[in-house]
C-alpha cells in the first residue's frame, strides 16, 4: 500500500455509468483520504464508454482545484501496483447478459433478477472466475490493498473471494445505508442518530434491532410495518424482524412473478435506454457535475457506503458499518464461515475478532427460521458445500438461491401453526435445524 499521505484508488469497471456517482464521493473526501491519484479501469470492448465517464471524471476534479488525478487504461496490471483500495463495480456479459438472465427463467414461470434465483446464480458463474483473476493480480501487484466490492450477486462473489484468495474483501451494497436513511426520516433522527444491527447476507438483509438516541425502538418499528402495506403482518410478527426488500422475491414470489411477467420490459431493458440518455449527458464538455438523471439509474447511496467505508479505514476510524465479511462466530446459527452482512468496526473486514482494529460483538442470531434462507442466499450449505476443483473456478451446487414460495402461499395455515413463518424453509438447512424463535442478537 502507499503511505498514508498517498493514497490510491482503483475503480474496476471504470467505464459504468454509476463512475460519475464515487468519483463525486471521491472528492468530497480528497483531503481526508490523502488522495493522490485514482484510476478507472475497463475492458478494451468498453473503452468508448470508458472516455466519455473518464472525461467527465476529469472535469469534475478539475472544477474542484484537481485535487487528484485520474487516469483511464484497458490494463488492470497497469493500474493495480501501488493500490491501496480496489473497487470492483462491473457486469462480467454487459446488460445484454443481464436481460437473458431476467428473461430465461421468466420464460419458464420463475423469477429473474439479478441478485437472486436462477438470473443471480448465471451472473455469479460468470463472474466469479474474472474476480478471482482479480483477485490474483491484486496479490501479485497490491498485496495490501483492500478490495470493496459491489458487484453483484455481492454476496456469493465475496464469499468466493474470501474463499479461495487472501485478497481482503468487504463486500458491500447500498441496500443498509439506505435503510439506515429511512429509519432517520421514520424517527425523524438524524443519521447518526440511528443505529441498526443488521444481519443476512446481501441481498438478504434483516433488521433485528434498532435503537435511536441511545433508546431501543424495535417494537416501535415492528408494529409500524406490520400494519403498513409493504409485508403481511404475520410474517414481521413470526420474524420479529424486518426484511429488505430483495426478501419480497422469496416471501412473496407469486407476486413478484406476475409483476415481471406484465412487464413491458425487464428491469436490464429500462436501464439500457436510461444509460443511453446518461451517455449523450456525459458527453458534453459544459458537464461537470453528477447529472441528476443518473438517480434513474438506481443505487441510490452506493457512493457514500463506498466512500464512507475507504474513509473509516484509511483513518482507523473504527466506527461500525454493515459489511458484507466472514461470519466468525458474530452469528451462532450461521452458516460458518458464510459470507454475513452484519455491522462490524469498518476496519475490521474480513479479519474478525482476530483484527486489531476491533473485536465483533457478542455472537447472536438469526430472525427465527430465517438461517435455511441465509444458507442457500451464500452458497447452498444447506444441501451441499461449495467446491473447487483444481485450478479451477468456485463450484456451487445448482440447488441454491431457489425463489421458494412462502408458507401462507403454499399452502392452508393449520400446517404450520406455532411454527416461525419460515420454518420449512429452514429445516431443509442443516444449520437451521437447531433454530428456534429468538429476538436476535444482545447487545454486548
Amino acid at each position: 500500500m502507499s503511505s498514508s499521505t498517498d493514497t490510491k484508488v482503483v475503480v474496476i469497471g471504470g467505464g459504468s455509468s454509476y463512475t460519475p456517482e464515487i468519483v463525486e464521493g471521491l472528492i468530497g473526501r480528497a483531503e481526508e483520504l490523502s488522495l493522490r491519484e485514482v484510476w478507472l479501469v475497463d475492458i478494451r470492448e468498453g473503452q468508448e464508454k470508458l472516455g466519455i465517464v473518464g472525461e467527465l471524471a476529469r472535469r469534475m476534479v478539475a472544477q474542484e482545484g484537481r485535487p487528484f488525478s485520474v487516469n483511464l487504461t484497458t490494463d488492470r496490471r497497469e493500474a493495480l501496483p501501488g493500490a491501496d483500495y480496489i473497487v470492483t463495480q462491473m457486469r462480467v456479459g454487459g446488460m445484454q447478459a443481464r436481460i437473458k438472465d431476467e428473461r430465461i427463467p421468466l420464460q419458464h414461470g420463475v423469477i429473474g433478477q439479478e441478485t437472486t434465483g436462477p438470473g443471480g446464480f448465471a451472473k455469479a458463474l460468470r463472474t466469479i472466475p474474472v474476480m478471482l483473476d482479480i483477485c490474483r493480480d491484486t496479490e501479485e501487484l497490491a498485496p495490501g490493498a483492500w478490495l470493496v466490492n459491489f458487484t453483484n450477486p455481492s454476496g456469493i462473489v465475496t464469499e468466493a473471494v474470501t474463499r479461495h484468495t487472501e485478497t481482503q474483501i468487504i463486500g458491500l451494497c447500498n441496500n443498509a445505508i439506505n435503510i439506515e436513511r429511512w429509519l432517520a426520516r421514520e424517527f425523524e433522527a438524524t443519521p447518526d442518530d440511528v443505529y441498526v444491527e443488521f444481519v443476512g447476507c446481501n441481498h438478504l438483509l434483516w433488521v433485528n434491532r434498532v435503537w435511536v438516541r441511545g433508546e431501543e425502538v424495535t417494537d416501535q418499528l415492528l408494529e409500524r410495518v406490520a400494519g403498513g402495506d409493504e409485508w403481511p403482518r404475520e410474517l414481521i410478527e413470526s420474524l420479529r424482524a424486518v426484511p429488505c426488500g430483495y426478501h419480497h422475491y422469496y416471501y412473496m414470489p407469486d407476486e413478484m412473478l406476475a409483476k415481471a411477467q406484465k412487464a413491458d420490459k425487464t428491469r436490464g431493458e429500462e436501464i439500457i435506454a436510461i444509460e443511453k440518455e446518461l451517455f449523450e449527458l456525459y458527453r458534453d464538455p459544459q458537464l461537470s457535475q453528477k447529472p441528476e438523471a443518473l438517480s434513474k439509474r438506481g443505487g441510490s447511496l452506493y457512493s457514500e457506503a463506498a466512500v464512507r467505508l475507504i474513509a473509516s479505514i484509511q483513518t482507523d476510524r473504527r466506527d461500525v458499518q454493515c459489511v458484507n465479511t466472514t461470519n466468525r462466530g458474530a452469528l451462532s446459527n450461521g452458516p460458518p464461515p458464510a459470507g454475513a452482512s452484519r455491522p462490524a468496526p469498518a476496519a475490521e473486514g474480513l479479519r474478525g475478532a482476530d483484527h486489531p482494529g476491533g473485536r465483533h460483538r457478542r455472537p447472536g442470531r438469526s430472525p427465527a427460521g430465517t438461517s435455511g434462507e441465509s444458507a442457500r442466499a451464500v452458497g447452498g450449505r444447506g444441501g451441499g458445500r461449495a467446491a473447487r476443483p483444481p485450478g479451477g473456478p468456485c463450484r456451487v451446487p445448482a440447488a441454491v438461491r431457489p425463489v421458494i414460495r412462502s408458507p401462507w402461499q403454499s399452502g392452508p395455515r393449520s400446517q404450520h401453526a406455532g411454527t416461525p413463518g419460515c420454518a420449512r424453509l429452514a429445516r431443509s438447512s442443516r444449520i437451521a435445524r437447531t433454530a428456534r424463535p429468538t429476538r436476535g442478537c444482545r447487545p454486548a
